[in-house]
């Protein structure tokens, strides 16, 4: 069995098309390109035994608050991709949006793991309502995912581990994919 050596998911052929809407490309049941979960590239696929990145650090008190504030913000952004996926009337950005969603909550987890703490954060609700249309909804996806581009890069050096660093350059990849995503819709 192989599984993904960043959030630590089993890759199942039932699996592989979640959250396709918001991959750059379509996973095949034998060609998975990249973790239907929290989707990082088939580079960071291992043996189901191999060790998840991440896992195992002792972590010194800035970085467990630099991992808490990275956890929050991908819980925020989740949050605001659930009612993206809800408001918006584009069938194709719902499905977007919904699968942003799944992935941003999946990165908030493996931050939540690494802390070592049980549960996310329920964050304050928001008021959306100034985004009327879609592609307001598009356009603020953008300015999320640079700022959580920012966020991993300006702590890059502030982390004590280069294990984290690594998964900083991974996450933001992925979310360097979403900024294409969403600007070609």
């Amino acid at each position: 069995m192989i599984k993904c050596l960043v959030c630590g998911y089993i890759l199942r052929e039932a699996s592989v098309d979640i959250n396709k809407h918001a991959m750059p490309s379509y996973n095949k049941p034998l060609d998975i390109k990249y973790c239907p979960f929290c989707g990082v590239s088939m580079e960071w696929f291992g043996e189901e035994d191999k060790r998840v990145l991440g896992s195992d650090l002792n972590l010194d008190g800035d970085t467990t608050k630099i991992m808490d504030h990275a956890m929050k913000l991908e819980v925020f952004n989740g949050d605001f991709y659930k009612v993206a996926s809800e408001k918006c009337s584009n069938e194709e950005n719902k499905s977007f949006f919904k699968a942003l969603s799944n992935i941003e909550y999946t990165h908030a987890h493996i931050h939540k793991r690494i802390i070592g703490i049980e549960n996310l954060p329920k964050l304050a609700n928001i008021s959306y309502e100034r985004f009327k249309k879609d592609e307001d909804f598009l356009k603020e996806a953008i300015k999320r995912e640079e700022h959580a581009i920012n966020y991993y890069n300006r702590y890059y050096d502030k982390v004590c581990s280069k294990e984290l660093q690594t998964l900083f350059e991974i996450l933001s990849t992925v979310e360097k994919q979403h900024i294409t995503l969403a600007s070609v819709r």
